[in-house]
């Protein structure tokens, strides 16, 4: 990052506002005092309106729209990735991405770094953390040139914070996060980081496009490459950054701590502000309970909520956060659909439907080859594929011994069955014994089922087919040759139809993740699996909810910048929220502070992983300040009946003597049950679903 080019283009207007909904009605004014100043201009040089997130920036043309209550022309809202690839095309320039060619690289490369591969080479998925290191790098700005001065500044500097087994680690990942780089360059591959830098150029010096002003919002950090694209914009074109600051929950006439996270963020832009305004936001309302399970902590939440609809609430303001919402997927679509809420998860999945299953038995099997268990390979095929159920199939070779296709292959049918069918080892009812001549009565008896030898021995050379085409692939092929290996596999092998649409999905996604490749880049296994499982990734998920309308259910990510009338915060129980923030282990903070030296270093936005504990500060102090009314939530004991603890968030703010609006049950907070616990339900009122009513009538009557 060339630390030169920070005092071009005019000064950046940066206004803070005390927690999103302050800085969300900054935001709107500014845009109605910009419309009103530009006029008909807009229509010419829009107003542009930049945002971190999918969900925030349909929020905010959501707000924009239901403020003015009437069309708005001129204002684009768009997140910098899609503004940077727009950007892109429009001066003719490829915009090829994909994630996965980073992990490709660094791991080809990680493996010939002996200070990495002797210490993650016997591991699976040893060189995860590698690539989450490779990755901050390359986020942080990196480019081959910089590797002779990082190289010099962790030996001179290094010694004094690290072990030399650190230093020697660090240097290894600087290596292979440069090679990388290269080496996308030779292929002509581009990652998100790439991209924005490609972007930042075009703004800077080709000026692309007419723009009256812009706005950013809902930042509180960025990796390197994306402040710089951000900057650029403001400098380019002049506009305003907003900033959050929240106040501390438990103290509300201070600012939070956490806002220390968005400091480095902040200090890009805030050495020459012209102006910075500040507008208060008054406490929020906060009620609080705990429940005993996620079923029903989530039952309670929709029953509010379904309390909140019938009130006339509008369901689009109401939110749902969880700092993940994967503990809570299917108690949320259980819960709030017998209530009749209507919700939509906002850039969350919902749980896995059959294909997905299918899918990871797939992978599997590619994984193991002949090492795969009979089960994973039979659930791994198309049932119309098996000549018998596949638990007859299951249970006959694992009769006969074979326990992984390997072992399936090598059996020998006719001698193994040479009655010609293989009895199972239960009983399939009974039947009467055939009579004979000298006793004419026929005697019940215990029928064995069997499995005929002809299938069995059809089910065996399927296994030896399998692993013939799957050994074929041991080698490093091209990528073409990967995808007719895989081709041949599902639809010859594991009996998938051709025109069936989970097939054409997983192909198309298999080509698209391969893309791009020269035609003689040669893959591994290994690398080839981790090609498939990333574009696998969401084959098979489910929608959670609808496609926007509705309750918002959102994990904390999502939520950032939004506000809402009601606001629900589940799972807030230690270890989830905040989640547990661990140190890099190679590459630790203490030389991620050499190579950035607080700004000024060769890579001044390389991120500290220890910064994680202020960011879960920051994220709870702006989800208390995004609603005047908030309900907090956690969980007493789990579903498995293990004792959970409350966050130390939670705990801070209930021992706070600086909220005046701390009520008893903040103290002692009620207890949310689940409905069918011990002892008839009082009457108390709230809604029941038809199926809850048919489990208590079941239990205790009418």
């Amino acid at each position: 990052m060339d630390q030169l080019t920070l005092n071009w283009g005019p000064p950046v207007d940066i206004r803070i506002g005390n927690g999103p909904l302050a800085t969300e009605r900054m935001l709107l004014e500014d845009i109605e005092a910009l419309l009103e100043e530009l006029g008909e201009t807009v229509l010419k040089r829009p107003l542009l309106v930049v945002v971190p997130s999918r969900s925030l920036r349909l929020h905010v043309i959501e707000r924009l729209l239901s403020t003015r209550k009437r069309a708005l022309a001129g204002v684009e809202c768009r997140t910098h990735r899609s503004l940077a690839a727009m950007i892109l095309e429009a001066t003719g320039m490829p915009t090829r991405y994909e994630p996965d060619r980073v992990a490709l690289f660094a791991r080809r490369f990680s493996r010939q770094e002996t200070a990495l591969a002797t210490a993650l080479d016997h591991l699976a998925e040893g060189y995860k953390p590698v690539v989450s290191a490779v990755s901050d790098l390359l986020d942080a700005g990196l480019d081959s040139a910089h590797r002779e001065a990082l190289e010099d500044t962790l030996e001179e500097d290094g010694s004094h914070v690290a072990t030399k087994a650190d230093i020697a680690r660090a240097r290894a990942i600087v290596g292979v996060a440069t090679r990388t780089v290269v080496a996308m360059k030779n292929v002509e591959l581009d990652r998100a980081s790439t991209l924005l830098a490609k972007a930042t150029e075009i703004v800077r010096f080709r000026s692309p496009r007419p723009v009256s002003a812009v706005c950013v919002y809902g930042y509180s950090d960025a990796t390197g490459v994306a402040t710089d694209f951000l900057e650029g914009l403001l400098k380019t074109y002049g506009g305003r950054l907003y900033l959050d600051q929240p106040p501390d929950p438990a103290y509300p006439d201070r600012m939070d701590v956490g806002v220390r996270f968005s400091r480095r963020f902040s200090e890009r832009f805030g050495h020459r502000t012209q102006s910075r305004v500040s507008i208060p936001s008054a406490p929020s309302s906060v009620e609080m309970f705990k429940a005993l399970g996620a079923d029903a902590e989530v039952l309670e939440v929709a029953t509010r909520i379904r309390a909140l609809l019938d009130g006339g609430r509008t369901a689009e303001r109401i939110g749902v956060v969880a700092r993940s919402l994967t503990p809570y997927r299917d108690s949320l679509r259980t819960q709030l659909a017998r209530l009749g809420v209507p919700f939509s998860g906002v850039g969350s999945k919902g749980p896995s439907a059959p294909p997905a299953y299918r899918v990871r038995a797939l992978l599997d099997l590619l994984r193991l080859a002949g090492r795969t268990p009979i089960e994973r390979w039979l659930e791994a095929r198309s049932p119309s594929s098996l000549a018998a159920a596949d638990f007859d199939v299951r249970l006959a070779l694992h009769t006969l011994g074979a326990g992984r296709i390997e072992e399936a292959a090598l059996l020998s049918i006719p001698r193994a069955a040479p009655h010609g069918s293989v009895r199972l080892p239960f009983v399939n009812g009974l039947a009467l014994t055939e009579p004979r001549e000298d006793d004419v009565e026929r005697k019940p008896y215990a029928r064995r089922r069997r499995l005929e030898a002809r299938t069995l021995e059809r089910e065996t050379e399927l296994a030896r087919a399998v692993i013939r085409l799957l050994d074929g692939g041991r080698e490093p092929l091209a990528a073409d040759r990967r995808l007719e290996q895989l081709e041949a596999l599902l639809t010859l092998e594991l009996g998938w139809a051709a025109d069936e649409p989970v097939v054409d999905e997983l192909l198309l996604r298999a080509r698209q993740a391969v893309e791009g490749l020269p035609s003689d880049f040669l893959l591994d296994l290994d690398e080839w699996i981790e090609f498939l499982e990333t574009a696998w990734d969401e084959v098979g998920k489910t929608d959670l909810g609808g496609s926007g309308g509705g309750v918002q259910v959102l994990d904390v990510t999502e939520a950032r910048g939004r506000t809402f009338d009601q606001l629900f915060i589940i799972g807030l129980n230690r270890g989830t929220f905040p989640r547990t923030v661990h140190e890099d282990a190679m590459l630790p903070d203490s030389l991620r502070r050499v190579l950035a030296r607080s700004g000024h270093g060769v890579l001044p936005d390389l991120p500290l992983k220890l910064d994680g504990v202020s960011e879960e500060r920051l994220l709870f102090a702006q989800l208390l300040a995004a609603s005047p009314s908030v309900t907090l939530s956690w969980q007493e004991v789990d579903d498995e009946h293990t004792f959970k603890t409350p966050s130390p968030l939670v705990e801070r703010l209930r021992s706070s003597s600086a909220r005046h609006d701390r009520s008893s049950s903040w103290k002692t907070p009620p207890t949310a049950q689940s409905p069918f616990s011990v002892g008839r339900p009082e009457k108390d009122g709230r809604p029941r679903s038809a199926y809850e009513n048919a489990v208590l009538t079941s239990i205790f009557g009418d």
